[in-house]
């Protein structure tokens, strides 16, 4: 039970570093998901050094962490799909503004 424990804090703490470093270079901000995540993925990395992976509520932080991940990766994907998809719909206009500030006369 402790090995599949240390593999899931990894899994955890793995997944929510990507969403957090996804999320800021989007601009969609920190999501708290993935906060929770990294947490989780800490505390049972704790548990899981410690030896406690057999007692108390060690074998629910498998279940719960990977409900998380899940969870978390979808709630994250619908963000990031509108995103993406606000992204496409003004890009003929950010083109446009872009085409025509070259072709201002510039002062030098």
């Amino acid at each position: 039970m402790t090995a599949l424990l240390l593999m899931t804090s990894v899994l955890l703490l793995v997944s929510g570093v990507s969403k957090v470093r996804v999320g800021a270079r989007a601009g969609l901000g920190v999501p708290i998901l993935a906060l929770l995540e990294l947490v989780s993925g800490v505390a049972g990395g704790g548990v899981a050094a410690v030896g406690l992976g057999e007692t108390g509520a060690a074998p629910w932080l498998v279940p719960w962490g990977v409900f998380l991940v899940v969870a978390s990766s979808i709630i994250f994907a619908v963000r990031l799909s509108a995103h993406r998809r606000k992204r496409a719909e003004t890009e003929g206009g950010r083109l446009t503004m872009y085409v025509k500030h070259l072709s201002k006369p510039h002062d030098s």
